[in-house]
């Protein structure tokens, strides 16, 4: 007994089973029947792995793309930090050289320098005076700020009055 297993058109194996001896080739045909079977089921598992394959690969080539893209995105978010540290740190140069000649500059007319000031002048004088080193403390912050994370400064904690920060904060306001 013989018996052909195709696919989609296409013979995949001939199976040929007998003679057992007996006149209805019972025998032969279950092992036909049997064989065709364990090739269908073989073909099924062949099949199922092969698209699981495929898209494990599709779905690797994605990951690969992912990233790519990724990788290049941070790489410009880093040159883009780096710039931004370069601003500040030129930014803050240049503003506080000319703040260091107005607290200096006030400091001489306070003095009496360029001659005696009313008590008014003195106290807007001071003003610009406290409002010109509070403009250079931030300054002088930014500038840590980028160092910091630019790892080139490690922080000293310490422990300070709260006080003196609530009364500049107070005289702020």
């Amino acid at each position: 007994l013989c018996t052909e297993v195709f696919h989609d058109g296409d013979r995949l194996v001939l199976v040929a089973a007998g003679p057992y001896g007996d006149a209805s080739g019972g025998a032969a045909r279950f092992l036909c029947r049997l064989a065709e079977q364990l090739l269908y089921g073989a073909l099924q598992r062949t099949m199922a792995a092969r698209m699981h394959l495929a898209s494990v690969q599709d779905a690797y080539c994605d990951l690969q793309l992912k990233h790519q893209r990724l990788t290049q995105a941070l790489q410009r978010m880093q040159e883009l930090d780096r710039v931004k540290a370069n601003f500040l740190a030129t930014i803050s140069h240049e503003l506080r050289t000319p703040l260091t000649s107005v607290i200096g500059y006030s400091e001489m007319l306070l003095e009496g320098i360029a001659g005696e000031l009313n008590p008014e002048q003195r106290d807007y004088m001071r003003t610009v005076m406290e409002k010109g080193e509070q403009l250079l403390s931030i300054i002088t912050q930014i500038l840590d700020i980028s160092r910091i994370e630019a790892g080139r400064v490690t922080l000293d904690r310490q422990v300070f009055p709260l006080s003196d920060v609530v009364e500049v904060a107070v005289s702020t306001v």
